[in-house]
């Protein structure tokens, strides 16, 4: 059994990622994200009652701003995203893990009932895998194969969205520093390092102290640049 599936769900639903993260990551903008949470498309985001305290988004919202903007991409109006993000959620039954880096060789597989799709916690041969096989493909029931076909494109990219070039060195877990970027294999958040860089600490000097290698540390300073531009 993967490690991710003993996960509490609230992991997955606790407000903790900031909406500039999200934003950054999702490719849509802030008001975006706002928009969508009146619309019920995200949940109302946790903001604390002082002013400037950030908006603060879950990995479950984090998932479906990522699909609603590549629904717009591919000429989906904006008034229909509600039944749209609807629909993956009706296709596979917690859709929004595949992207996590534990569930990258996970198989997606008809339900035994046959109601939609689930995630095989166990290898399965290829011809029965969704993601990634085009006969197994051709078989999706023509209602399910746009839901199933966005599924399987956030999950090629990862946990960090439109950053994924990333993914060798960062990662992005709900179970590690409640989902925020983190140095692979470690509990090191990727804002640290930079802020730190920022602060006049050099690249090799980070890496001694966290016991990371130059590329590493380099890779989430690169990262955090990313996310600011």
């Amino acid at each position: 059994m993967s490690a991710t599936a003993v996960v509490p769900h609230d992991a997955f639903n606790a407000r903790a990622l900031r909406a500039k993260l999200v934003a950054a990551l999702a490719g849509a903008s802030r008001s975006q994200l706002a928009g969508w949470s009146r619309r019920e498309i995200l949940e109302s985001p946790h903001r604390k009652g002082r002013r400037g305290v950030p908006r603060l988004y879950s990995w479950v919202d984090y998932q479906k701003a990522r699909a609603a903007v590549a629904l717009l991409d591919r000429g989906v109006s904006n008034r229909r995203l509600n039944e749209q993000i609807a629909d993956l959620d009706a296709a596979v039954e917690n859709w929004w893990r595949l992207p996590l880096s534990a569930h990258q060789d996970n198989a997606v597989i008809p339900r035994v009932d046959a109601a939609g799709y689930t995630i095989a916690e166990e290898p399965r041969p290829a011809e029965e895998c969704i993601c990634g096989n085009h006969s197994a493909q051709s078989r999706v029931a023509r209602n399910d194969a746009d839901a199933l076909d966005i599924i399987c494109a956030l999950r090629s990219q990862g946990p960090l969205g439109r950053l994924h070039r990333f993914d060798e060195h960062i990662d992005m877990d709900p179970r590690v520093q409640d989902g925020y970027p983190v140095v692979r294999g470690r509990r090191i958040e990727t804002e640290m390092l930079h802020t730190l860089y920022e602060w006049g600490s050099a690249a090799d000097e980070l890496a001694d102290r966290f016991a990371l290698t130059r590329e590493q540390v380099e890779a989430a300073i690169a990262f955090e640049q990313a996310l600011a531009s």
